[in-house]
């Protein structure tokens, strides 16, 4: 199932509708009262994260959902350059760009960060990641109280059960996946 496509940009305020378009994509599938509330949380967090992590943008909002998952996808424009890059692929549980398939993939995405400055000491078949997981952990052992309070209360890295992001010149791709149940 997939819902309608909301257009959100930095000046036109949308969130009342996409709150609006999450309940009713919520009904649809038949969600609990604590899930809905959830999906409109993530959605509220997701819309508020692009003005800190895009700047600038031009946004495509809608929902898919089957059996146990609900996805929130977003399709944004923005100029981009290295650390919106980084702000933006740090977002992904796992770090990694999931726009960069196959070695032709690799290789642009070695091209389009050395365009934009990122001069990583890494070959064309890696990919510099960070992962939700492994700094839940660092920060767990080093008992740096501030950060993990700041994690934990992030309602996206509670929420979302998985997080996407793709990035391909000025596109960026992401989904925010979350169970149901």
């Amino acid at each position: 199932m997939r819902s309608g496509i909301i257009y959100v940009t930095q000046k036109i305020k949308r969130l009342p509708i996409a709150l609006e378009k999450a309940e009713e994509f919520a009904k649809e599938m038949k969600m609990d009262q604590r899930q809905t509330l959830r999906l409109q949380l993530l959605t509220e967090e997701t819309i508020g994260m692009l003005r800190e992590l895009a700047g600038e943008y031009r946004a495509e909002l809608w929902f898919e959902g089957e059996d146990k998952t609900c996805e929130l996808h977003l399709e944004l424009e923005t100029p981009m350059d290295a650390d919106k890059k980084d702000d933006l692929l740090s977002v992904s549980t796992t770090g990694k760009n999931e726009s960069v398939r196959g070695f032709s993939g690799r290789v642009r995405n070695i091209l389009e960060n050395f365009m934009l400055g990122m001069h990583e000491s890494t070959s064309a078949m890696e990919n510099p990641s960070w992962s939700l997981k492994e700094y839940r952990n660092q920060v767990k052992e080093t008992s740096e109280v501030e950060e993990w309070d700041e994690l934990e209360h992030s309602i996206v890295a509670n929420i979302a059960e998985d997080i996407l992001v793709g990035v391909v010149k000025n596109r960026v791709s992401m989904v925010m996946r979350m169970k149901l149940g």
